[in-house]
Parts: C-alpha cells; structure tokens; sequence
C-alpha cells in the first residue's frame, strides 16, 4: 500500500443549495515519493482540489472536494456518484521530474503496478434544517388556528341540552278549523221550512 486514505466516503449534508465541502487525506506510508491523482465519476457536479500531485515520503496532503448546488435532490437522498484515487511509486532516479511526464510514464508503462481506490459518496438530510423546518410548519398551523373563526353564534338556536330547535321554531304550528254542519241536515231543514209554508200558505 502506497497512501493511507481517509475517509473511507464522503458525507455531504443539507442544505443542498448551496456549496458542501468534503476533505479527503492522503498519506505516504512508503519510503519514496509517491504520485496521485483524483477522478470522479460525476466531473461537473464537483470541483477536486489538487486533483493530482506528488507526495513526498511520510507526507500528507488534504484534497478538498467542492459539491456544487444541486438543482434536485435525489430521491430518498441516494447518491450513485464514486470518486477514484491512483497512486504510483516513484524512484529516487525521476522524483525531480515533472508531474506529467511521470503520471504518463506510469500509465503508459507501469499501468498495472498502479494503485486504485474507490471512495463512494453519501448524501445525507440535514437533521438541524429538518427540525427547524417541522417547527416553523406546526407554528404556522397554530397561528391558523389561532385566526379561524369560530362558529356563529345566530347560526342555529339550540335548546338548553344542545338540541336543534330550528325546525320547531321555523314552522308554524297548525290550527284546527271548526266542524261545518252536515250538508243532509241543511237539506232537511229547507225541505222542512217549504212544506209548512206550503200548507199554512
């Protein structure tokens, strides 16, 4: 093993609109001086600084990892992205050459000798922003409630145990009409009045 890397993945959390930083140390544990460089399997999404250099034996770097604003949040906040580290030995012989011209003298001719480790991303809610959010939302539905109006009070007129007493009161109660006198005894009574006058007359 070339570098000693930590940590074993990067965790970003909320606020996701705005910028997240991430710090991953690399740690020459040989005796020589080692050469990395830094890949990602999202290149847009994050800005890697240094994303490539030398390490001098026994030496440590910290590369900085910048998450830019997302424009969405993944659902159920899971992240796909990786990230890459290389490493490769350099002998005492080409340590005062340039970066390049080593990193492609490795890959051209030492490609299987180079070291590789994988870093995955985790995107995680930010617990403080959640909270304060689910507070803000209950006092909003308190001050609601607080600002409803309450029922009216000549919308219905209830009786002494709550009862609804509209109908009762809204409709008249119905009056009986006085029996009329049968139409046969009407009859008679005429029938009864022409005959006397019929014979005394």
């Amino acid at each position: 093993m070339l570098l000693e890397i930590d940590p074993n993945e990067l965790r970003f959390s909320g606020p996701f609109n705005q910028e997240g930083t991430q710090l991953i140390k690399l740690r020459n544990v040989s005796e020589n001086s080692v050469v990395f460089k830094v890949k990602t399997t999202a290149p847009k999404q994050y800005c890697v600084r240094p994303n490539s250099g030398k390490i001098a034996p026994n030496g440590v770097i910290e590369v900085q990892v910048l998450l830019q604003p997302l424009k969405e949040i993944p659902p159920g906040f899971k992240c796909k992205d990786k990230f890459l580290v290389q490493s490769g030995l350099i002998l005492p012989p080409d340590a005062s050459k340039p970066f390049n011209e080593l990193w492609s003298s490795l890959e051209r001719e030492q490609r299987s000798s180079l070291e590789e480790r994988k870093i995955r991303v985790v995107f995680e809610e930010n617990i403080n922003e959640a909270s304060s959010a689910a507070v803000t939302e209950q006092e909003q539905l308190s001050r609601f409630e607080e600002s409803a109006p309450g029922p009216s009070s000549d919308s219905k007129l209830e009786g002494p145990q709550g009862t609804d007493n509209s109908s009762s009161l809204s409709v008249p109660a119905r009056q009986e009409k006085p029996a009329g006198v049968p139409v046969y005894i009407t009859f008679l009574l005429c029938l009864f009045s022409f005959l006397i006058a019929y014979f005394l007359f």
